[in-house]
């Protein structure tokens, strides 16, 4: 897989998840997923988000947490929850 096919699969998920939030929630547009020059330990891909129409918010997400979401891996989805869930906080702070 290529870092543009893993780039579009990141960012279906991401959109896919951030959607299944509570109703009550404001709803974030994944607007872009960028993936580094080289798919190494360290390296991250950059997540565009737009919690609401006039802002948006860029965030790293590790490549090894995104390869090993996308392969399943246990831990590796824990981990990707995780995060998922500091980022909605983030997100929804006042």
């Amino acid at each position: 897989m290529d870092h543009e096919e893993l780039s579009r699969l990141l960012l279906e998920e991401l959109a896919e998840t951030l959607s299944d939030m509570p109703d009550d929630a404001p709803a974030v547009r994944v607007e872009s997923v960028t993936p580094p020059p080289i798919l190494e330990a360290g390296a991250c891909f950059r997540v565009k988000l737009s919690p609401d129409p006039e802002h948006s918010l860029d965030v790293d997400l590790p490549v090894n947490l995104a390869i090993g979401y996308l392969a399943d891996e246990e831990a590796a989805v824990d981990e990707f929850r995780h995060w998922l869930h500091d980022l909605w906080q983030r997100l929804n702070r006042p």
